[in-house]
């Protein structure tokens, strides 16, 4: 086994769960601050879009983090010699799938797909031109060792420019 990640969804759940509290927090006190104790017009405005916005994502997290709290199972990711396992929990809205080493053609980084998301998105292109989208949120998994090892079995790694 060339790379191996594993992590229960106890963990991930945990993480998931700090993560989009601190960040729900985060917002919420900067919209408290902006709407109540600014004095610039234009700063309560960006207050209560900021507001706005948590309020309109609120339902989306909630959704996922339900999502992820009814799943059962474990990440369970994988690098052989010959082939890509990626293993995810059932229920939580990832799709697993393997493929054979010799069968992907490229790894795809592609800038965020809106300009609230600060990472990546990365992606398996097998020689059939089908896409897996690997995705790291609750698993943890470090996407740069596992694009490494995958480079260092022949794969190629393309960064895709946004237009």
């Amino acid at each position: 086994m060339l790379f191996a990640h594993r992590r229960t969804l106890r963990k991930g759940r945990s993480f998931a769960l700090a993560i989009n509290f601190v960040g729900f927090l985060l917002f919420l006190g900067l919209a408290t601050y902006l709407v109540f104790f600014q004095e610039k017009t234009s700063g309560i405005w960006f207050g209560k879009a900021v507001f706005v916005i948590s309020a309109l994502t609120l339902p989306v997290v909630m959704w996922w983090l339900i999502r992820l709290f009814g799943g059962t199972g474990e990440w369970n990711i994988q690098i052989s010699e010959t082939e890509l396992i990626w293993q995810s929990p059932n229920n939580v809205g990832e799709k697993s799938f393997r493929v054979l080493i010799a069968n992907i053609s490229k790894i795809i980084r592609e800038p965020p797909q809106h300009n609230s998301e600060t990472s990546d998105w990365y992606f398996i292109e097998t020689l059939s031109g089908e896409r897996y989208h690997l995705n790291p949120s609750a698993s943890g998994i470090n996407l740069n060792k596992l694009c490494n090892t995958l480079e260092k079995l022949g794969v190629k790694y393309e960064l895709s420019v946004k237009n």
